[in-house]
C-alpha cells in the first residue's frame, strides 16, 4: 500500500474459514488480487464480500517424485502377500480426525487381520491419541512415528498401501483445504481414503481418484472403506492409476508457474 502498486493476497484454510467476514474485508481492502488455493477457500472470501473478479484459484503444485515410483508398493502387490499398511500423516490435532481412525482400526484389524497403521506427525493430541490407542488395545497394529525429516515422510507414504485422512470441520469454521498430503500420495500411487470436510473433494472423487467420505466419517464407515480398499487389489491400482494421471494433469509446479505467471504478468502491463 505504501508503495501504491498494486499487491497480490494468497488465502489458505484457517485464515478465511475462521475468520470473521468484516476482518476479512478489511485485510484485503486494497489487494489487486487474491489468489485461493482452492475453490472452497474462493468461495469464503466471495462469502466474506469480496469480488468474484478479484479471486483467482490456483491449486498448489507438489514435486516430482517419478524417480520413487519404484518403491510405490500400493498398486502393485497383491494385498495377499503381506498384511495391510496404511499411513496418516499431518499435525496431531483435532480437524485431522486421526482420534476417528484410531477408533475404526480395531474394525479394520477384524477385517483385515494383522493391518498395521502408521501415524506419522506431531502435535498438541499426540498424549490423548496414545491414550486411546492403548484403551483399545493397538499396541501391535499402531506406531506413532513422531515428525520425520521430508525424505523419509515421502519414502513413509511410497511404502504404504493406502493412505487415510478422516479430516473433519471444527466448530469455529477450521478445516482442511486441500491437504498437500493427499497431492503427494496421489503422485506416488498411494490410494487415499479421506471426507469431505474441507477441498478434499476438488481433487479426490469417490471411487474414481480415491474414497471420499462424508463429514463427519464414523469409525464404522471409516473402517469399512479401509477394508474394501486393503481387500481390493483392483481398486487401489485403479484409484492409483487415475490419481496420479489427474496430478500430473492439474498440479504439476509447471501448471502453478504458468497460473502464477500469467496472473502477474496481467497485473503487471497495467502499471503506469
Amino acid at each position: 500500500r505504501l508503495s501504491g502498486r498494486p499487491w497480490f493476497c494468497a488465502v489458505h484454510a484457517w485464515d478465511v474459514f475462521t475468520r470473521p467476514p468484516a476482518e476479512l474485508r478489511r485485510r484485503l481492502a486494497s489487494a489487486a488480487g487474491v489468489i485461493a488455493c482452492s475453490k472452497a477457500a474462493a468461495e469464503a472470501c466471495v462469502s466474506a464480500g469480496i469480488a468474484p473478479s478479484r479471486m483467482t484459484v490456483v491449486h498448489h503444485s507438489i514435486p516430482d517424485f517419478s524417480p520413487l515410483q519404484p518403491f510405490s508398493l500400493s498398486a502393485s502387490r497383491p494385498a495377499s502377500t503381506r498384511s495391510l499398511a496404511a499411513v496418516a500423516v499431518g499435525r496431531l490435532v483435532e480437524k485431522k480426525g486421526f482420534d476417528t481412525l484410531i477408533r475404526a482400526w480395531p474394525s479394520v484389524v477384524a477385517a483385515v487381520p494383522g493391518a498395521r497403521l502408521r501415524i506419522v506427525g506431531d502435535g498438541p493430541c499426540r498424549a490423548s491419541l496414545r491414550r486411546l490407542a492403548r484403551s483399545l488395545g493397538l499396541a501391535e497394529h499402531l506406531e506413532f512415528a513422531g515428525v520425520l525429516p521430508e525424505a523419509e515422510t515421502i519414502r513413509a507414504i511410497a511404502d504404504a498401501d493406502m493412505l487415510v485422512l478422516p479430516s473433519r470441520r471444527m466448530a469455529d469454521g477450521d478445516r482442511d483445504g486441500i491437504p498437500n498430503v493427499i497431492l503427494e500420495a496421489m503422485a506416488l500411487g498411494v490410494p487415499v481414503v479421506t471426507t469431505d470436510a474441507g477441498a478434499a473433494g476438488e481433487v479426490v472423487a469417490d471411487g474414481v481418484s480415491g474414497i471420499l467420505l462424508p463429514c463427519p466419517a464414523d469409525p464404522d464407515a471409516l473402517a469399512t472403506a479401509v477394508a474394501r480398499l486393503a481387500q481390493d487389489a483392483n481398486l487401489r491400482a485403479t484409484l492409483a492409476d487415475n490419481a496420479r494421471a489427474l496430478v500430473r494433469e492439474r498440479f504439476s509446479p509447471e501448471a502453478y508457474a504458468g497460473a502464477m505467471s500469467a496472473l502477474l504478468r496481467a497485473a503487471a502491463s497495467s502499471l503506469p
